[in-house]
């Protein structure tokens, strides 16, 4: 009975080993997200990830249709704006609303004439989303605790958004484009 008992543990313990692992997920993103997160959190001096998993992926496709779309949307609630205040005679404010609309009006028209080349490649992913939980430690020694945030990072590596709220990860992400930021803000920067 002994010996069973002895086999039977045996057995279990070549079993578990066999199941161990190191303790770092295996993820092209793993050491970019890592290494934003230690970046945009510089009071954490130690930091490992123990889950960490590509859950999505986003095409230039999608992401030129979801930045097509927000401006349109935009354009539309400032047109409305616009609308309302002339039917109040409010003259300066419809026509702040009114600028506000060409401006859009502007931007979407550049939008486009970005996107169009951009079309070739409207398969290839623009971006992945990941989500991850890990600990570390601050500098004066408390524990940093980072369960179910989630990282929105490039083919090549590049960390965009590293948030908490899986609602928001999308936001934002336009900028992920080439050439978005300077056609959507070029005349504000």
């Amino acid at each position: 009975m002994r010996q069973l008992k002895t086999i039977a543990l045996l057995f279990m313990a070549a079993v578990l080993s066999g199941c161990r692992t190191d303790n770092t997920p295996s993820s092209p993103f793993y050491d970019s997200v890592l290494s934003a997160v230690m970046e945009s959190n510089q009071d954490i001096t130690e930091l490992s990830f123990y889950k960490f998993s590509v859950t999505d992926s986003v095409t230039y496709a999608e992401q030129i249709e979801a930045s097509g779309k927000l401006f349109r949307v935009k354009r539309d609630h400032m047109a409305s704006k616009a609308d309302q205040f002339k039917s109040q005679k409010k003259k300066k404010n419809a026509a702040l609303w009114e600028a506000k609309v060409a401006h859009t009006d502007s931007i979407l028209v550049r939008l486009d004439s970005l996107f169009a080349p951009l079309q070739s490649r409207s398969g290839d992913i623009l971006y992945y989303i990941c989500r991850f939980s890990g600990n570390g430690k601050h500098s004066n020694g408390t524990l940093a605790i980072f369960d179910s945030w989630y990282a929105t990072v490039s083919p090549e590596g590049e960390v965009f958004n590293i948030l908490s709220e899986p609602e928001k990860i999308r936001q934002g992400m336009g900028r992920a484009l080439p050439g978005y930021i300077e056609v959507t803000f070029g005349d504000e920067q």
